[in-house]
């Protein structure tokens, strides 16, 4: 059983995709690969895409000073 609840890390996808940044300040490229994987997506948004966009919102609003400290 894995992590699950609201916060942006509170699932496996997103807290994995967190953990793969490790201690970079803020990774461009793979944000960047984060919403180009769900811009344009019309009917349905695969699970891990869709964790994958919400952690990297998180992380790039941290980029530009908002956004909380720590991920919930």
């Amino acid at each position: 059983m894995g992590a699950w609840g609201r916060g942006p890390f509170e699932n496996d996808g997103a807290h994995d995709w967190l953990l793969e940044r490790g201690e970079v300040e803020v990774d461009i490229d793979a944000c960047r690969a984060a919403f180009a994987a769900v811009i344009g997506v019309e009917e349905y948004l695969e699970i891990d895409s869709g964790q994958a966009v919400i952690a990297a919102a998180w992380w790039w609003s941290r980029a530009l000073g908002g956004g909380p400290r720590q991920p919930s």
